[in-house]
């Protein structure tokens, strides 16, 4: 409202306010119940018009604050609500990099193993084959071991025939005349 305005309205209740205790005093009761209902009206109006004047500015601090601080409660909610938003986004980056970095993981590790996988079958086989080799070297070695046995052997039990024949188709005169000759030859 105007400056002037109010200044009027405020000396217009003063007045009034100043001039119904003397009214109530001259008149005393009244039998007029209009009267009566527009005098209090009156004075209803003078009293909320100086509450309203002399509250007015504490009034309208009290909402400035009010206001001011619901200003701040709401922009303080949309800040936290927009840093949650920001690290619920940057959560499921990292969720998402964490699930490509697992199946990155997973497909490594699949590889890892074939390739172990692979390498230990390779390693398996050259150890067969080692294995096989060696057991085929000593086959070998106990085949001409047994050979040379049964060669001896054998050239034992032919030496022992021919021994048995020539011994009995040669005289004692034949074996003697054997005996020298064969001295006579390491001698020579």
């Amino acid at each position: 409202m105007n400056n002037k305005l109010m200044k009027a309205l405020l000396g217009g209740v003063l007045v009034w306010l100043a001039l119904s205790p003397v009214a109530m005093a001259a008149g005393g009761p009244s039998n007029d119940p209009w009267g009566d209902l527009l005098f209090k009206a009156g004075n209803l109006l003078a009293l909320a018009v100086l509450i309203w004047w002399f509250a007015r500015k504490g009034i309208a601090n009290f909402f400035r604050g009010a206001a001011t601080a619901e200003k701040d409660r709401v922009s303080s909610t949309r800040e936290r609500n927009e840093t949650a938003a920001h690290q619920l986004a940057e959560q499921k980056r990292k969720i998402e990099g964490l699930q490509a970095e697992l199946a990155a993981m997973s497909t490594a590790a699949k590889a890892d193993a074939e390739k172990e996988k692979a390498e230990m079958i390779a390693d398996a086989e050259r150890q067969a084959q080692r294995i096989t080799s060696q057991v085929g070297q000593q086959v070998s070695q106990a085949v001409e071991h047994a050979r040379q046995s049964l060669r001896k052997e054998m050239a034992g039990q032919l030496i022992e025939q021919a021994e048995g024949q020539i011994k009995s188709k040669m005289s004692s005169q034949q074996q003697t005349k054997l005996v020298t000759e064969y001295l006579g030859e390491l001698e020579a």
